[in-house]
């Protein structure tokens, strides 16, 4: 159960600069306040006697459920049923948690050209946070983070000419672990048959940015843009595998690294299809293409882990979460007149880190999946709308993957299935 609360306050003041130019200057604050209960119910199937050994099916699913099913009780002094499967509650207090969240913020801001054709956005942002992650059980450490944080931003954009645009730009963000990643404690996981373990000595993420765009508006509705980024992170958090878990299960954590960069190049294209010909004259097509390098180094003691399995093991590995290339392609048809559009949408995705290992275990990794949409609309008569979808269309197999002494084991693969929908809607 979690409940949010959320104020902001925002003032605009226009002016003029010393040219005369509209310019604005903005201040404002917010406050979030937030508060979470987290209570786990745990329930066991056990079996006592017989051919089969506790919690061990032999192959044999039907006959490890066809005993007589009863239930223990350990909460009380009177036990039912000792014999055959039975239930019983494992539930733990170290199980449950509660969590406050409060994070208040307050900034000041300048939109103004400096001349006609060069513009400045810049100001600053000061954030405090506090947040506190308990377990039931006292004897565990809570999980608590404080912090109070300036966050610069700067941004220029010059005007080269009515149809061409260079824009540059600084940011300091910042990233926050969540409720679950500091909350002290181990659940198990569905999904991946692992124990979830929290960390509640988490740090937040600090994050530079530095960017630069060049657009080309050639017309309405075409752009082409070239951009190039470049962001460094302190102590970003990563998700962690580590196959000593608990039970034999394996264990997924959440850690620290010290520090990571991401950079790459950026292409998109928008075009209008109509200089084909007239039966084009309805038609889009829009494609966009990110190139990445990321970088994050891996700590002494887990690279001297590493190394004793493969001598050769760089020092270095990719972001987690970061592929080397994406690509996204559209085609679209729209006609007004008579109130039909057809968009088709193609994504693919580089291969990129799902969990990194600890004590020497390879990385997880999620493997480049294509992915196929199409959406359709269509005005009716009287205000009506008909819309349909098609998702998922090549089904590709989402396939997790860690490698070995050269050789690719696969950890999991499966696949969500197609996905169709259609509706009407009606407009007053």
């Amino acid at each position: 159960e979690e409940t949010n609360n959320s104020a902001n306050l925002n003032l605009t003041i226009p002016f003029r600069q010393w040219n005369g130019l509209a310019s604005r200057f903005k201040v404002g604050g917010s406050y979030l306040a937030k508060d979470r209960t987290f209570r786990e119910r745990q329930f066991a199937f056990r079996y006592d006697g017989g051919s089969y050994p506790l919690n061990e099916y032999e192959g044999d699913v039907g006959a490890f459920v066809d005993a007589e099913l009863g239930i223990d009780d350990e909460r009380t002094t009177e036990r039912r049923t000792r014999f055959g499967l039975y239930v019983t509650d494992l539930s733990q207090p170290s199980n449950n948690y509660d969590g406050d969240q409060e994070v208040a913020a307050g900034y000041v801001m300048l939109d103004m050209p400096l001349m006609p054709s060069l513009r400045f956005v810049g100001g600053v942002r000061y954030e405090t946070t506090e947040i506190n992650v308990a377990s039931l059980n006292e004897d565990i450490e809570p999980g608590e983070l404080s912090e109070a944080d300036l966050l610069p931003s700067l941004g220029l954009t010059w005007e080269a000419n009515e149809q061409t645009n260079l824009r540059l730009a600084y940011g300091r963000t910042l990233a926050r672990p969540t409720f679950r990643e500091l909350a002290p404690f181990s659940g198990f996981e569905f999904v991946g048959d692992v124990i979830l373990l929290g960390n509640p000595g988490l740090e937040r993420t600090l994050i530079d940015s530095y960017d630069a765009r060049w657009e080309w508006f050639v017309r309405p509705g075409e752009i082409y843009a070239v951009s190039a980024f470049y962001k460094g992170f302190e102590n970003p958090i990563e998700r962690a595998f580590d196959p000593r878990g608990t039970g034999g299960n394996g264990q997924v954590t959440f850690v620290n690294v010290p520090e990571g960069t991401v950079y790459g190049l950026e292409f998109e294209v928008r075009k209008r299809l109509d200089q084909l010909g007239d039966a084009f004259q309805n038609f889009q097509a829009g494609a966009n293409l990110t190139l990445t390098q990321s970088e994050v180094d891996i700590e002494a003691e887990e690279l001297d882990a590493r190394r004793q399995t493969n001598p050769d093991a760089p020092d270095t590995r990719s972001f987690s979460g970061q592929s080397a290339f994406v690509f996204n392609i559209d085609l679209g048809y729209n006609n007004p007149e008579r109130g039909t559009s057809l968009n088709v949408f193609y994504n693919v995705f580089g291969e990129r880190l799902l969990e990194a290992g600890r004590g020497g275990t390879p990385d997880i990794f999620e493997q480049p999946r294509n992915d196929f949409d199409i959406t359709f609309t269509q005005r009716l008569i009287s205000g009506f709308t008909l819309k349909a979808s098609a998702k998922n269309l090549l089904n590709a197999k989402y396939e997790i993957t860690q490698e070995y002494l050269g050789t690719e084991y696969i950890l999991q693969d499966y696949d969500l299935g197609r996905s169709f929908s259609i509706g009407v809607s009606y407009g007053l």
